[in-house]
C-alpha cells in the first residue's frame, strides 16, 4: 500500500457496473439519485453537479465534492456503466489487502477478491461504493481500489517547481518597474 518514499494523496475507486436495467441507466434523474445516494451514505460533501442525457440513449454525470470527484457514464443498451471516485480524504481500510480488485457477485450478494477470499472493508468509502452498486440494481460489478499519491522517486526524476524572477522573463520582466521593452 504505499510503502516508504510514498505520499498518500487520495483513493481512487473505478467501479464497472454489468447488468443494471436499461431504464434506470438511460434516466439522468435516477442515475443523479443513485450518485447522490452514495455521496450521502459515504458522507461525501457534494458541492456542484452536472448530469446530461444523451438524445438516443446514456447519461453522463459528474458530482464535484469536497473531496474530488464522483463521475459516471453510462451504456444503457448493454446493461454498463463506468464510474470513477477520487477523494482525498482520510486512508480507509482497501478491502482486499494488498490486491485492489473487489467482484461483487448480484446472485448472491457477495463481495470477493481476486484470490476468492471474501473482500472486508468498513469505512463511509466503502459504505459510498456498495450503496452505489445496489442501488443501480448491478447484476455484478468489478472494483479497482488504489492508494494514490506522489512516489519519491517520481518526485525526484523532475526538479521541483519555483516561482519565477523577473529576470526570467526577459525585458518583460522589467515592466513592473518602468523600463521599456523594445520599440514597437
Amino acid at each position: 500500500r504505499g510503502g516508504p518514499g510514498f505520499m498518500r494523496m487520495g483513493t481512487h475507486v473505478i467501479v464497472e457496473l454489468h447488468g443494471a436495467p436499461f431504464d434506470l441507466l438511460n434516466s439522468s434523474t435516477r442515475v443523479r439519485a443513485a450518485l447522490w445516494a452514495a455521496a450521502r451514505s459515504g458522507e461525501l460533501t457534494v458541492v456542484g453537479e452536472h448530469f446530461h442525457a444523451f438524445p438516443v440513449q446514456g447519461v453522463s454525470g459528474m458530482l464535484l465534492i469536497s473531496e474530488s470527484h464522483l463521475s459516471v457514464h453510462t451504456w444503457p443498451e448493454h446493461g454498463y456503466a463506468a464510474l470513477d471516485l477520487f477523494t482525498c480524504g482520510p486512508a480507509t481500510p482497501l478491502p482486499c489487502g494488498q490486491l485492489t480488485e473487489v467482484r461483487y457477485h448480484g446472485n448472491n450478494g457477495s463481495w470477493t477478491c481476486l484470490d476468492g477470499t471474501s473482500a472486508a472493508a468498513d469505512g463511509a468509502l466503502w459504505t459510498a461504493v456498495t450503496t452505489l452498486v445496489q442501488v443501480a440494481q448491478a447484476g455484478s460489478a468489478l472494483i479497482q481500489w488504489m492508494d494514490r499519491g506522489i512516489h519519491e522517486r517520481a518526485s525526484n526524476a523532475a526538479p521541483r517547481a519555483k516561482l519565477p524572477t523577473p529576470a526570467d522573463y526577459g525585458w518583460l520582466g522589467g515592466l513592473e518597474g518602468g523600463a521599456g521593452g523594445p520599440e514597437l
